[in-house]
This record gives structure tokens, C-alpha cells and sequence, in this order.
């Protein structure tokens, strides 16, 4: 073991296929136990039969909240918690800094970039591992970060010191790795639900739909991850994925502009059963009538 002071929480959902091939990067480094989102196929039997220790909690589309960590940190025995996705790697060499860490109890948050892996290649389409990059907050001791009111994609916000939170951003040695499989369809549906999510948080919050702010938001994450984070080296490729980033912030306008008129599927729906009503009605009417 690497460290006894460390959970690996590896967050998973229908994921049968891949499970056991991404336990593979921290056995018998950490304690492991796989968090799943109420799975409907077989995760939670393959954990189980390989004798891995397994809890359900069922997320409201990300898992940075407090209604998801608080029973996570609850299941670690250690003061140390790292959160793992099944599409991620985390080299060998930053495992043994987070063990470092935990051991001496040197600090309590770790941060670390994360390179976006495409068909092979690391396009940024979310930020550079510079200073100014807070890094992913996924290494930490438990109570160190306040999840609390926090949104889809935010890291939480530390409640320790600065001193104590250590960041690894611009060592390239220390980075890790999500493999993205996505094609466009898997992208299309990953949008979908972090639409969904990410468009609910805004107009809750009190943000209402504008052309001007939704042209100039779209353009922002286009040119960001385009031009701003070097997508352009890559092609085709690159262009595509900083296309979706537009294509991602149009959705999420569009979602606020159907609930401020009241056309999200349900008002649709209503609407649409009103017409339809109307339409049978002169059937009706007309059958009656008597010939």
C-alpha cells in the first residue's frame, strides 16, 4: 500500500464493461469503493463479485454537492479522499505525491491538471495548466472543501488556509488523464443532461433569456477553447470539440428561454392537448350532427 490514509471513490454508472480495468490503477495503493448511480446493469454485481466494496447514491446530474459527498466521505474510513471517473487514469508518479501528502499530513487539498484526452490526442477545450489554472479539486482531506450551492463543472470551495492546499498544475509529470470516448452522438447526449442541469442552476438563480448575452457567451467558449486554449493545432478535431463548447451554451439559453415562457415539455404538452382538444371537438360536433 501507498498509504493507508486514502479512499479511492470512483464514481460509476452502467459501467460493467470498464469497472474492474479502472480498479486496476489504484489496487493495492488505497482503499477502494465504488460509489454507483443506481446502475441499471450489472456494476454493482461485477464490484461485489470482485470483492470490492460498493455504496449507492443516487446524484441530481453531478456529484459536487453535498447531498452526494456527505455520504461519500461518510463511507471512508481514511481522512484522505480521492475522486476517481472510470474514463480517467492517474499515473503512477501522482499517486505516490497524493500518498506523500496523506502520510505526513503535509496539506489538505491537492490540485492536479487534468489533460483531456480526444482519439488520442490532448485538446484543450477547457484551460491551460498554468498558474492562473486552480486545477481539479479531487484530492483532499475530509471537511477541507464546502460543496455547498455549488454548480455543474465547480470545484467546491476550500475551507482551509491557502497554505494548505498545494497545487501541482504546471509540473506535466503530475497530470492525469480523462480519456474522452466521445463521438458526436455521445457528446450530443452528454450535453443533454448537463443542459439540463446547468440551465436549471441559472434560472433559479435569476438569470432570463437574452440574444446579445447568449451570442456573446457561445462566442466566449468557442474562442476560448479554439483559439484562447490551442485547439486550432488539432485539426478537424479540435475545431469540432470547440464547436460543441458553442453548441453546449446555445442549448443552455435555449432551456431558459422555454422555462420563461413555460414551454419545457410539459407546458408543450398542455398546449398542444388545448389544440388538440379544439381539433376533436369539431369532429365530434360534426358526427353529432344529424344527417
Amino acid at each position: 500500500m501507498l498509504s493507508h490514509n486514502i479512499t479511492v471513490c470512483i464514481f460509476a454508472w452502467n459501467e460493467e464493461q470498464r469497472i474492474l480495468r479502472c480498479i486496476e490503477n489504484f489496487k493495492g495503493f488505497f482503499d477502494i469503493v465504488i460509489v454507483d448511480n443506481c446502475s441499471t446493469d450489472r456494476t454493482v454485481e461485477v464490484v461485489r463479485e470482485a470483492g470490492y466494496r460498493t455504496i449507492t447514491v443516487k446524484n441530481p446530474g453531478f456529484i459536487e454537492t453535498p447531498e452526494v459527498m456527505g455520504p461519500v466521505c461518510d463511507a471512508c474510513n481514511t481522512d484522505y479522499v480521492l475522486i476517481a471517473s472510470v474514463s480517467e487514469f492517474i499515473p503512477l508518479v501522482l499517486l505516490q505525491r497524493y500518498a506523500e501528502v496523506a502520510n505526513g499530513g503535509t496539506h489538505d487539498v491537492v490540485r492536479a491538471y487534468r489533460e483531456s484526452i480526444t482519439a488520442g490526442q490532448p485538446i484543450p477545450i477547457s484551460g491551460r495548466p498554468t498558474k492562473r489554472f486552480p486545477g481539479e479539486l479531487r484530492f483532499f482531506k475530509k471537511g477541507a472543501v464546502d460543496y455547498a450551492n455549488n454548480e455543474v463543472h465547480g470545484r467546491g470551495r476550500m475551507a482551509c488556509t491557502p497554505d494548505r492546499v498545494l497545487s501541482l498544475v504546471t509540473d506535466s509529470r503530475l497530470h492525469f488523464f480523462q480519456f474522452r470516448d466521445y463521438d458526436c452522438s455521445q457528446t450530443e447526449l452528454k450535453h443533454r443532461s448537463y443542459n439540463d442541469v446547468l440551465a436549471k442552476q441559472r434560472y433559479d438563480s435569476g438569470t432570463r433569456f437574452s440574444w446579445l448575452r447568449m451570442m456573446l457567451h457561445a462566442t466566449k467558449q468557442f474562442l476560448d477553447a479554439y483559439v484562447r486554449f490551442g485547439s486550432w493545432r488539432y485539426g478537424m478535431l479540435g475545431f469540432m470539440h470547440s464547436f460543441y463548447r458553442w453548441y453546449m451554451e446555445v442549448g443552455i439559453w435555449f432551456r431558459i428561454w422555454e422555462w420563461e415562457h413555460r414551454l419545457s415539455r410539459d407546458g408543450v404538452i398542455q398546449q398542444n392537448d388545448a389544440m388538440r382538444k379544439k381539433l376533436e371537438q369539431e369532429v365530434a360536433q360534426f358526427v353529432a350532427k344529424p344527417r
